[in-house]
């Protein structure tokens, strides 16, 4: 005598996967001022594309920069573990290399 079916999952988890799915292919909800980008739509050109600086622009370095930069690497093993540029000017930065 064969044993009765038994589904793997109940009929609620497989009504909630749906809801689910339904939700992540859902149209985009675009924030206000905004608009999905669509495909096949055209995008904008020429000054459209212009848009003003996010921050305000960096006056020139009253040090002049007559030395190129010199640049080191930290090393550990295989792996560069720091970048440090040292500028002309005498600026120092330090990157952290994190992976």
């Amino acid at each position: 005598m064969p044993t009765p079916f038994i589904p793997l999952f109940s009929s609620e988890k497989i009504k909630k996967q749906a809801r689910l799915a339904e939700a992540i292919t859902a149209p985009p909800v675009a924030a206000p001022g905004f608009a999905p980008f669509r495909a096949g739509t055209p995008t904008p050109t020429g000054d459209a594309l212009l848009s003003p600086a996010p921050f305000p622009p960096v006056a020139p370095s009253s040090a002049a920069c007559h030395e190129p930069p010199k640049i080191s690497l930290e090393r550990e093993g295989g792996t560069i573990k720091q970048i440090r540029i040292q500028c002309g000017c005498g600026e120092l930065i330090e990157l952290e290399c994190g992976y």
